[in-house]
């Protein structure tokens, strides 16, 4: 078979890559009719970087208060990767998790924390490489942060205070000018996604100059005060809805997602300008968020009824785009009578904005106490629901992932995921970190050697 090759091989010789690279200069291959139902696109894009002192020193600080047990020890030291999070649980007579020696020790037994979400593995730069050249579509990239950024960041073009004798009681300084605090204000402006919001910075040109925009947004600028500080993901994406600007229809990624050939608008939004995925039936296997599974598939048949659900969009659920095995589990799986689970995909994920503001209004209860917990909880819900609740109603069109690949990092594995990434074999790739990883700088050396070898070259976000 014919591999993609570094330099996209055949891809190239017919002239793709030359029709990609004109779209970064402004000419559009996607038709004005298609265009116009979908509206602009907006990625958002969770990050935060545990190096920072200010952040270590706030993380445990709510460690003391609320407990978050079961640090591991890492090696090399931390610094920024996705949202993090971790999961509560220790009980407040146990000792916090310590930071020495830019390691994390763990104090506890419980898995509540663990440190690997916060493990930099420098792919942040690279995913957004492969935004501003695979996707120059996209509108606006909504970089969310506790309020540090990565020390690579182009920020000449932003506004605001970047002396180093600010505060530290003041950390988020890029994303903001409004003195006032806290994103949401009130119970009832958090319901709908309204209340107040801050104006935020944005570096870069837009997308109708061919390449999109970069906004810097940090927590307060959107999440409710009532969930502050939060050091978890669910929160985090529970609440992107309320960012100022954002675009009706969004991609969310985390920086383990990455694009590593063109991607089209349609890739994630049909003609309908609904958001493309696909609705497969599945078991729930026993993991670290099967408990927060189960929770959601709970409510996902509390909302709505199965059997009617299918009956409704027959040829979504039932689509020849996901592929003969997919097909065949999902009929196997027809015979419950409620949703037994749904595939998830781990990948960037598209997104109806009016999804996450329903979803707030009817089951505002359980999206407010997952918020409320400082650090991952199985009792609480994930951005997923906001994913079943899409495919429950019909709110998508049928795609195939045949283009998209998830693997988790380890040292047996690294050698394959370097050589898929360098033959551009997939669009995009989710890299999952890994706890047993022992040879951390020989796997992220090789990783990182595969991504410069087909985005060596800066993106405009960059020093």
């Amino acid at each position: 078979m014919v591999g993609w090759g570094a330099g996209y091989g055949w891809f190239e010789k017919i002239g793709v890559r030359n029709r990609f690279r004109d779209m970064g200069k402004g000419e559009n291959m996607v038709c004005e009719q298609y265009a116009a139902a979908t509206g602009p696109i907006d990625v958002v894009i969770p990050w935060v970087d545990g190096s920072d002192p200010a952040w270590r020193a706030a993380f445990l600080g709510a460690c003391n208060v609320h407990g978050c047990n079961g640090l591991s020890p890492i090696d090399p030291p931390l610094s920024g990767v996705t949202t993090g999070g971790a999961r509560r649980g220790a009980s407040s007579g146990e000792t916090a998790p310590q930071f020495i020696d830019d390691q994390v020790v763990a104090t506890g037994g419980a898995e509540n924390a663990s440190a690997i979400r916060y493990r930099d593995w420098g792919t942040l730069k690279y995913l957004l490489r492969g935004i501003e050249r695979f996707a120059p579509w996209v509108r606006t990239v909504h970089l969310v942060t506790w309020g540090h950024l990565p020390e690579w960041l182009n920020v000449s073009e932003l506004c605001g205070d970047l002396s180093p004798e600010s505060s530290l009681n003041e950390p988020l300084l890029l994303a903001t000018s409004a003195p006032s605090r806290g994103g949401g204000g009130s119970h009832k402006e958090a319901r709908g996604g309204g209340g107040s919001h801050k104006e935020t910075r944005a570096t870069g040109q837009d997308a109708h100059s061919g390449k999109p925009r970069l906004n810097i947004v940090r927590h307060d600028d959107y999440i409710p005060a009532e969930y502050l500080p939060t050091f978890s993901s669910r929160a985090i994406e529970l609440n992107v809805h309320r960012i100022s600007g954002l675009s009706d229809r969004f991609i969310l990624f985390n920086d383990d997602m990455l694009l590593l050939r063109p991607v089209t608008r349609e890739r994630f939004f049909g003609p309908d300008g609904l958001p493309r995925d696909m609705a497969r039936l599945s078991l729930i296997a026993p993991s670290s968020i099967s408990h927060t599974v189960l929770n959601m598939v709970e409510i996902l048949n509390r909302r709505h009824d199965r059997r009617s659900v299918m009956r409704s969009h027959p040829w979504k659920w039932f689509s020849p785009r996901y592929g003969l095995g997919n097909l065949l589990k999902t009929i196997d799986l027809s015979v419950w009578r409620g949703f037994a689970g749904l595939t998830d995909t781990h990948q960037p994920q598209p997104y109806l904005r009016a999804t996450f503001e329903r979803m707030w209004d009817e089951e505002f209860a359980v999206l407010d106490a997952t918020c409320r917990q400082p650090f991952r909880s199985p009792l609480g819900v994930n951005h997923w629901l906001m994913r079943y609740e899409q495919l429950a109603r019909g709110d998508f069109s049928p795609v195939s992932f045949r283009d998209a690949r998830l693997d988790t990092l380890s040292e047996e594995r690294v050698g394959d995921i370097a050589a898929y990434i360098r033959s551009r074999r997939y669009s995009m790739v989710c890299l999952n970190d890994n706890s047993q990883i022992v040879d951390f700088q020989h796997v992220h050396s090789q990783l990182l050697d595969a991504l410069e070898a087909i985005l060596p070259e800066k993106s405009s976000y960059e020093k």
